[in-house]
């Protein structure tokens, strides 16, 4: 079965701007597959998984550890490529892609957020927002605007030139966010990014995310095991032994369930 998250008007919140008010599918995932060989072992990490995740949503893909949620991020993200099936990120089928391809796409149309923020720790904040821009054709001061747009969109721009061991865990979570906004994506994926910091922080590293899905109309998809993420979702995968088995929205602040497998 195939399932279409956000797709019905009553699934729908009307937070994105008109030029977005009709959601389209970022990412279409058919019959995905992938296994890895450990010794003589075959581990399968995904099942014929089967998803659709529309433009502007806030989507919390959640299973225990060993349900095959990383392995999905890292499928959409373009990290991994599957075993069987295809995928499609803007109607194009990634899976088809050579690795120098799924690179230029990785850096061009989708922001990643890691839980160990992942910065250059020689690297000013402003300088870690600017990287992914540097391959790009464009003037030095086209990017200097937009990093100093997003170091403020995140509220860090009188932090723009400590480096990351000057800042609280919060303030880089912040630096990691501004950098993958920066490139303008398609979708951002968050890996467990609220795993390395405390509760308060974490909950607003979230709101700050939820405020920027709602304002810009940009993608969020996160892999987690945290409630706090799943408080704040309106969009949820639950997944286990590497197959769907429910997928649902939030209405009216209630979860409801457009899919679950038959269990035993």
């Amino acid at each position: 079965m195939q399932v279409d998250i956000g797709s019905s008007a009553t699934l729908r919140e009307a937070r994105e701007p008109p030029a977005r008010a009709v959601r389209k599918p970022v990412v279409r995932v058919e019959g995905v597959t992938k296994h890895y060989r450990m010794g003589s072992e075959l581990v399968v990490a995904l099942n014929a998984v089967n998803l659709v995740i529309e433009e502007g949503v806030f989507l919390a893909i959640a299973g225990p550890s060993g349900s095959g949620k990383s392995t999905l991020l890292n499928l959409i993200g373009c990290i991994d490529t599957p075993s069987g099936g295809r995928l499609f990120l803007d109607g194009e089928n990634v899976a088809a892609r050579t690795p120098d391809q799924l690179a230029v796409l990785r850096a061009r149309a989708i922001g990643f957020v890691f839980q160990t923020f992942n910065l250059f720790p020689v690297l000013t904040a402003a300088e870690n927002v600017e990287y992914p821009l540097l391959k790009w054709r464009i003037s030095r001061a086209d990017r200097r605007k937009r990093v100093d747009k997003y170091l403020a969109l995140v509220g860090l721009a009188k932090f723009a030139s400590h480096r990351p061991g000057e800042l609280s865990g919060g303030q880089r979570q912040r630096v990691a966010i501004a950098r993958a906004l920066v490139i303008h994506p398609r979708i951002v994926l968050a890996d467990e990014p609220t795993a390395n910091l405390d509760h308060k922080t974490g909950q607003k590293i979230l709101r700050l995310m939820r405020k920027i899905n709602r304002a810009t109309g940009t993608t969020f998809v996160f892999s987690t095991h945290d409630q706090k993420v799943l408080d704040m979702a309106d969009r949820r995968v639950d997944l286990e032994d590497g197959e769907i088995v429910r997928l649902g929205a939030r209405i009216d602040g209630e979860w409801r369930f457009a899919a679950e497998r038959d269990k035993p």
